[in-house]
């Protein structure tokens, strides 16, 4: 295990020196999906740092229009002194079904393998998304973009739930995030907010605090880390 972890990152750091970098915004918020997809010459690699030291290596990759594909390996307990726990990889499929016009919002569908945070069992802490159906569009202002959606991690009807972003981009390099996820009773729902900085064109940094509507609970912070990639993987295809 411990050389494929080695490889894992030695690939990511090859790809990053090695490509020629483009900016774009990403493929989510903080945990809830966006209608933002990536070129078939475009690959994003996201860190996303999570409590007790845990970090997920997100790589997402435009392979034809609409269609993105992608892969994902939570090392839990990365940082600080517990022994780590490398989870197996999930996997992402994300399609574009309609792009929209100015009065009907714009329709993607997908599947987000990926949950994070101590297991309960089989089930993460967070869950996955699973398969998901989310809707977008711009409302009252230039950049302020509305997305909704529904998803189920399982195929049952106890296990639908619902989510709701707002996302506005400011001056193009201040990126604000609201989402509230996991709609379906109170225990369950969770708000957070949070902003995303464009360091540079092809380098962006995000801060998140989670579930600040969970009285009883400390809020958690997250830190997001987002590189794009432009390669030729796909390009004379």
């Amino acid at each position: 295990m411990t050389r494929k972890i080695k490889f894992i990152f030695i690939f990511l750091i090859v790809l990053i020196i090695t490509s020629n970098l483009q900016a774009i915004l990403t493929s989510k918020l903080i945990d809830t999906p966006v209608n933002n997809f990536y070129a078939p010459n475009e690959v994003a690699i996201d860190y996303y740092m999570y409590k007790n030291g845990g970090v997920i290596t997100w790589v997402e990759m435009g392979v034809k229009p609409p269609l993105n594909l992608g892969f994902s390996v939570d090392f839990n307990s990365i940082i600080g002194d517990k022994q780590m726990k490398t989870r197996e990889p999930k996997i992402s499929v994300r399609w574009r079904i309609f792009r929209g016009t100015l009065n009907v919002p714009a329709i993607n569908i997908g599947y987000l393998g990926q949950g994070y945070g101590e297991k309960i069992g089989n089930e993460y802490e967070t869950r996955e998304k699973g398969f998901y159906i989310a809707c977008e569009r711009e409302i009252f202002l230039p950049y302020l973009i509305w997305n909704f959606g529904v998803n189920t991690p399982k195929f049952d009807k106890d296990d639908i739930f619902g989510f709701i972003n707002l996302r506005y981009l400011w001056q193009n390099s201040l990126l604000f995030m609201l989402e509230y996820d996991n709609i379906r009773t109170a225990p369950n729902a969770c708000l957070n907010f949070g902003f995303r900085y464009f360091i540079v064109d092809n380098l962006s940094m995000g801060f998140a605090v989670r579930k600040l509507n969970k009285r009883e609970k400390t809020v958690e912070r997250v830190l997001m880390i987002t590189y794009i990639a432009h390669v030729n993987f796909f390009e004379s295809y």
